[in-house]
């Protein structure tokens, strides 16, 4: 019996994505003290390593709009940008930007936690898949009130709030000039426009 097989383009076989290794919080943390990751970017996404794809000038620069948004309330929260923010058992995240509580001795002996996050956003251009399908339902079940993903190809704002369960009950999508009051502080207006160059 012949047998014939039709070989693709590798920029048309889409790349397998496997758990790097499994490990716990606790052990994920003690490895991130002692430089085991070096200047490798990774999470720990439901208890597996993963890679994180490295940040392109769109994704920096959009990075940097959320910070100049954010700068008129900046003095009453601890703004987080890519800092590792502790989800819960198995789930341990690097977040493009986030506004924290400000808490007595701030967060220099140990990491931010859900209960501490009171916006989280990512800046989404090929990471949207894990962005909205693995880490959405994730921020859902620990409570974070308020999600916001920017998509850069299309320009959108995709602001996700009242969690449930895994899931949130509100998702609002903005462009242009729509504008946006963050929960945690109503009195700040954000244009969407703005926040992608």
């Amino acid at each position: 019996m012949e047998t014939s097989a039709t070989l693709l383009p590798s920029d048309a076989i889409p790349a397998p994505v496997l758990p790097m290794w499994r490990c716990t919080t606790e052990k994920y943390l003690r490895m991130i003290d002692t430089g085991v990751f070096d200047d490798q970017r990774v999470e720990l996404i439901e208890g597996y390593l993963s890679a994180m794809a490295p940040a392109g000038p769109d994704h920096s620069g959009a990075t940097y709009d959320f910070i100049e948004a954010f700068l008129p309330v900046a003095k009453r929260f601890k703004v987080c940008v890519q800092g590792t923010v502790v989800i819960g058992e198995g789930n341990v995240f690097d977040p493009d930007f986030a506004l924290l509580r400000r808490k007595p001795g701030g967060y220099r002996e140990s990491h931010a936690r859900a209960e501490d996050i009171l916006l989280i956003v990512e800046v989404s251009h090929s990471s949207l898949a894990r962005d909205r399908d693995a880490k959405l339902p994730i921020y859902a079940a620990a409570g974070i009130q308020e999600y916001w993903i920017a998509e850069l190809q299309q320009k959108a704002l995709h602001v996700y709030r009242e969690p449930a369960g895994a899931l949130y009950k509100q998702l609002q999508t903005l462009t242009g000039d729509q504008t946006i009051r963050p929960l945690a502080c109503e009195d700040l207006e954000v244009r969407a426009g703005d926040l992608f160059g």
